[in-house]
């Protein structure tokens, strides 16, 4: 996984909005701890409230899937976990040990490894040169988000890879970035509100179908949350040696319909013969690498047999945590962290 990158701020805009975003699980509470057995002293606590995928019903199934996922992440992480289930929507997680402090930052991350079509997904920015427009972030991130929050909700099929409004909190005056992106709002809010609102901040929310790749501190990219290859359709990854630099790298292959669906990818961008013709590599909301295609070689699809090496800019740690999430797999309902 990426330390450096923004794995822990993934959650969702859940309590204002909960009547539409969560759906009640078909089982009540578990007070009984589902991995471990008690917490030590002074262990990190953290509240997750599940996030039911577009409105749909969030099964006692997915909640037991989850839990486990969650505990394989913390023993991943150096960390001892216990989880329990105070409420119906809400999973406590108490961890101790080496490396509690780093997995309460990321264990609730969804975890997803997903490719786009530049050009069919990006949102541009509309200051931009107009003959750059495809090659040009936003500079910040309040442009990125003031832009993408305008933007209606727009989930084709339920194929979206965040499941409701991810909010993000700003200074109301420099529109430096404080906190998110984040599924629930209270989280963000928590020790800023004086009376019933913030003040001094300004609170943003990209609705579901639209999201804000973040490439570093200066340049956000916005895109249809439409991928071409789901984090679902990649199997098998490890961590490898980049062949051209030497720095640790991820490889994956693809599952059936995601070798269909790469080479259908590469195909259409490689057809449009118009630059850029690059596909984006994304894990949850950090853009890893934009992926040039040729026009020419690439003319009727790139052959996936032989998978694909990942080239972020990792450490041999990043690298191995990256693969050992991808091993564990996403959570089947959103989570976000209240507390």
């Amino acid at each position: 996984m990426l330390r450096h990158r923004q794995l822990s701020a993934f959650a969702a805009l859940a309590c204002a909005l909960s009547l539409l975003l969560v759906a009640c699980a078909d089982d009540g509470p578990d007070a009984v701890a589902a991995c471990g057995s008690e917490a030590d002293d002074g262990a990190e606590r953290l509240v997750l409230r599940m996030i039911s995928p577009f409105r749909n019903p969030i099964t006692s199934d997915e909640v037991d899937r989850t839990i486990e996922i969650l505990c394989e992440r913390a023993e991943t992480l150096d960390a001892e976990a216990v989880v329990s289930r105070p409420s119906e929507l809400e999973l406590e997680v108490l961890l101790s040990g080496e490396g509690a402090a780093e997995a309460a930052d990321v264990i609730g991350a969804p975890a997803k490894l997903n490719f786009y079509d530049w050009e069919l997904t990006l949102i541009p920015d509309p200051n931009a040169p107009r003959d750059a427009r495809l090659e040009t972030p936003f500079p910040a991130a309040y442009e990125a988000i003031r832009l993408a929050s305008g933007i209606p909700p727009d989930c084709v099929e339920e194929r979206c890879t965040v499941p409701g409004p991810t909010s993000y909190l700003f200074d109301l005056r420099s529109k430096e970035l404080l906190d998110g992106p984040s599924l629930a709002v209270e989280g963000l809010l928590e020790g800023r509100l004086q009376g019933e609102e913030p003040r001094g901040f300004e609170l943003l929310s990209v609705r579901v179908g639209t999201i804000a790749l973040r490439e570093d501190d200066d340049a956000y990219w916005v895109l249809r949350d439409r991928p071409s290859v789901y984090s679902s359709e990649i199997t098998d990854p490890e961590v490898r040696a980049d062949p051209r630099t030497g720095r640790p790298a991820v490889h994956v292959d693809f599952t059936e319909e995601g070798e269909v669906a790469f080479r259908r990818m590469t195909r259409k961008i490689a057809k449009r013969d118009a630059p850029p013709s690059v596909f984006a590599v994304a894990f949850d909301l950090d853009l890893i690498e934009l992926v040039p295609v040729d026009p020419v070689g690439d003319r009727k699809g790139r052959d996936p047999s032989d998978g694909f090496l990942v080239t972020g800019d990792f450490s041999l740690a990043e690298a191995e945590e990256l693969v050992e999430f991808l091993e564990i797999g996403s959570p089947p309902v959103g989570l976000a962290p209240t507390a």
